[in-house]
């Protein structure tokens, strides 16, 4: 009997979880399992899932991305409760899965409530409901099973909640290597009309101070020392309101710094790895733990140099001076000295690239993911919690 899993993320913007749900989805088995997406509004994940063949239902009374959960919104909480536990019914749903702790504190409930089964997926360690022992202990209630993207994830929410142990899994997110491997080159040097005498160093992330952006602007304006003809690529856009000054700030103080000319803001792109591929080192510059950038696995798969700050699930992805080069976060001159080695030991760099695309494509494949996400659903379906 095919069984409908109803999956409920809280935005309909795209990042890197919303895109590891659309690899998850449009990889179950069909024979197995029906996806059914819900977002509380219409927008580019939503297009993109209905492209993919993945049905999407809106249900407006769900608490949005950024709408924080406060006494009184207890209220509207509780209506979108009951509106899901009805909708579960309606659409005979066999299985709840959020595609994170925040989106679960309602989906999990009228999961709860209807008596099928419900998952919740930890993508994230700042600032996450798992990090308060109340919120901890209401979330492990209801749910159960716990994935955790990481170890470095899973540690956060056991260390808060040791019982929730029986309940907590490590499944590492998953990447079609085949197409990363197959993304074609282009020219982005003339795009921004870039020598080919000058180094190309990029990161990519959401503009947001958690991402160190500001961090590296200044560990390039230390390399230009060395190394005059560089450029720097900041890929991404702000997704938080509350980073739009932030962003502005990077533009003054790159101008500060006497590098205004040479830091390029390129913006959401829909051609981020063909944007990888011409870079000469990849930068992951994050001063908050990131449980596991999806971005590092992919300039991984690509075959680039790497500089990464030692952050949440990082170390999980590339080991320091075997696949990449590691630095403490916040450290601009720390990351200044290790772009400049892979930039002028291309041996090195070469080495530890190699390293870092075998260790990616062996232990972040989409078939991993998505048979070991299949085999949860398949335990709780039995019965199995």
């Amino acid at each position: 009997m095919l069984k409908k899993v109803l999956y409920i993320n809280l935005t309909a913007k795209t990042s890197g979880a919303e895109f590891s749900l659309l690899r998850l989805m449009s990889g179950l088995d069909v024979g197995k399992f029906h996806p059914i997406l819900l977002l509380s509004e219409s927008g580019p994940f939503r297009e993109k899932a209905e492209m993919l063949g993945i049905e999407t239902v809106i249900l407006p009374q769900l608490i949005k991305f950024g709408e924080y959960f406060r006494f009184y919104k207890i209220p509207k909480a509780l209506w979108a409760v009951y509106k899901l536990l009805r909708m579960i019914r309606t659409k005979k749903i066999h299985l709840v899965h959020a595609n994170s702790p925040r989106a679960a504190y309602i989906s999990d409930m009228a999961a709860y409530l209807a008596g099928v089964p419900s998952v919740i997926h930890v993508r994230d360690t700042h600032e996450s409901p798992f990090n308060s022992l109340f919120k901890s202990k209401l979330l492990g209630f209801f749910s159960n099973r716990i994935v955790a993207v990481s170890r470095a994830a899973a540690d956060m929410v056991l260390r808060v909640n040791p019982s929730l142990i029986g309940k907590t899994e490590v499944v590492y997110n998953g990447f079609a290597m085949n197409v990363i491997s197959a993304t074609p080159w282009k020219d982005i040097r003339g795009e921004w009309n870039i020598p080919p005498v000058a180094k190309l160093i990029g990161a990519v992330g959401t503009i947001h101070p958690s991402k160190g952006q500001d961090i590296l602007i200044r560990a390039v304006a230390r390399l230009k020392k060395s190394i005059p003809a560089l450029k720097l690529l900041l890929i991404g856009e702000v997704f938080h309101r509350d980073a739009e000054a932030y962003q502005v700030g990077l533009g003054k103080l790159a101008v500060e710094l006497g590098i205004g000319g040479d830091v390029i803001f390129t913006g959401f792109r829909h051609d981020v790895l063909s944007l990888i591929k011409g870079l000469d080192i990849f930068v992951h510059p994050a001063i908050i733990a990131d449980s596991l950038p999806g971005v590092l696995i992919e300039a991984a798969a690509l075959g680039k140099a790497i500089v990464a700050t030692r952050v949440g699930g990082v170390a999980e992805i590339v080991e320091h001076e075997s696949s990449a080069l590691l630095v403490e976060p916040g450290d601009a001159a720390s990351l200044a000295n290790a772009m400049l080695t892979l930039l002028t030991d291309m041996d090195l760099a070469q080495r530890l690239a190699r390293q870092a695309q075998r260790h990616a494509s062996s232990l972040f494949s989409i078939q991993g993911y998505v048979e070991n996400i299949s085999k949860i659903y398949e335990q709780l379906l039995e019965g199995k919690k």
